[in-house]
Protein backbone atom coordinates (compact mmCIF):
# COMPACT_ATOMS: atom_id res chain seq x y z
CA UNK A 1 0.00 0.00 0.00
CA UNK A 2 2.82 2.27 1.19
CA UNK A 3 4.54 2.07 -2.20
CA UNK A 4 1.27 2.27 -4.23
CA UNK A 5 1.03 5.45 -2.08
CA UNK A 6 4.35 7.10 -2.97
CA UNK A 7 3.81 6.19 -6.72
CA UNK A 8 0.52 7.89 -7.10
CA UNK A 9 2.24 10.94 -5.07
CA UNK A 10 5.45 11.30 -7.22
CA UNK A 11 2.75 10.53 -10.62
CA UNK A 12 0.80 13.64 -9.44
CA UNK A 13 3.82 15.88 -8.77
CA UNK A 14 5.23 15.46 -11.95
CA UNK A 15 2.24 15.68 -14.05
CA UNK A 16 0.41 18.72 -12.35
CA UNK A 17 2.47 19.67 -9.23
CA UNK A 18 -0.18 18.39 -7.05
CA UNK A 19 1.61 15.44 -4.73
CA UNK A 20 0.61 17.71 -1.76
CA UNK A 21 -2.97 16.69 -2.39
CA UNK A 22 -1.95 12.90 -1.97
CA UNK A 23 0.19 13.66 1.19
CA UNK A 24 -3.23 15.65 2.46
CA UNK A 25 -5.41 12.28 1.03
CA UNK A 26 -3.51 9.88 3.27
CA UNK A 27 -3.12 12.35 6.32
CA UNK A 28 -6.60 12.91 6.70
CA UNK A 29 -7.71 9.02 6.00
CA UNK A 30 -4.88 7.75 7.88
CA UNK A 31 -6.50 6.45 11.62
CA UNK A 32 -4.57 6.04 14.82
CA UNK A 33 -4.71 2.31 14.11
CA UNK A 34 -3.02 2.44 10.55
CA UNK A 35 -0.67 5.10 11.88
CA UNK A 36 0.34 2.11 14.40
CA UNK A 37 0.67 -0.70 11.81
CA UNK A 38 2.84 1.69 9.38
CA UNK A 39 4.72 2.57 12.00
CA UNK A 40 5.23 -1.40 13.37
CA UNK A 41 6.15 -2.21 9.53
CA UNK A 42 9.11 0.38 9.65
CA UNK A 43 10.67 -0.80 13.07
CA UNK A 44 10.41 -4.48 11.87
CA UNK A 45 12.13 -2.74 8.36
CA UNK A 46 9.72 -4.68 6.52
CA UNK A 47 9.93 -4.20 2.94
CA UNK A 48 9.47 -1.66 1.21
CA UNK A 49 10.86 -0.07 3.85
CA UNK A 50 11.38 3.22 1.55
CA UNK A 51 8.07 3.25 0.97
CA UNK A 52 6.99 2.81 4.43
CA UNK A 53 9.68 5.98 5.61
CA UNK A 54 8.11 7.94 2.69
CA UNK A 55 4.16 7.78 3.85
CA UNK A 56 5.15 7.59 7.77
CA UNK A 57 6.78 11.08 7.37
CA UNK A 58 3.71 12.32 5.88
CA UNK A 59 1.10 11.24 8.89
CA UNK A 60 3.83 13.45 11.02
CA UNK A 61 5.19 13.38 14.75
CA UNK A 62 3.12 10.20 15.42
CA UNK A 63 5.57 8.31 13.36
CA UNK A 64 8.87 10.07 14.43
CA UNK A 65 9.57 7.16 16.86
CA UNK A 66 9.10 4.56 14.11
CA UNK A 67 11.57 6.77 11.75
CA UNK A 68 13.85 7.31 14.21
CA UNK A 69 14.42 3.36 14.70
CA UNK A 70 15.97 2.93 11.15
CA UNK A 71 18.09 5.61 11.59
CA UNK A 72 21.13 3.39 10.79
CA UNK A 73 19.56 2.01 7.44
CA UNK A 74 22.07 3.24 4.90
CA UNK A 75 19.84 2.68 1.66
CA UNK A 76 16.88 4.72 2.86
CA UNK A 77 18.66 7.69 4.28
CA UNK A 78 17.43 10.77 1.87
CA UNK A 79 14.02 9.44 2.44
CA UNK A 80 14.81 9.39 6.05
CA UNK A 81 15.69 12.81 6.29
CA UNK A 82 13.29 14.20 4.02
CA UNK A 83 10.10 12.22 6.17
CA UNK A 84 11.90 13.72 8.92
CA UNK A 85 12.17 16.88 7.78
CA UNK A 86 8.35 16.43 6.46
CA UNK A 87 7.00 16.63 9.77
CA UNK A 88 8.47 19.58 10.70
CA UNK A 89 9.14 21.57 14.42
CA UNK A 90 6.71 18.80 15.72
CA UNK A 91 9.96 16.43 15.20
CA UNK A 92 11.85 18.63 17.13
CA UNK A 93 10.15 19.14 20.24
CA UNK A 94 9.52 15.32 20.76
CA UNK A 95 11.49 13.57 23.04
CA UNK A 96 13.90 11.04 22.29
Amino acid sequence: MAAALERIHARYETESGAGAHIVDLARQAMTPEGAAHLAAAVTARTEPLRALVVVLGWIGARGLEALLSVLGEPAIQASLAEAIAHIGPAAATQPL
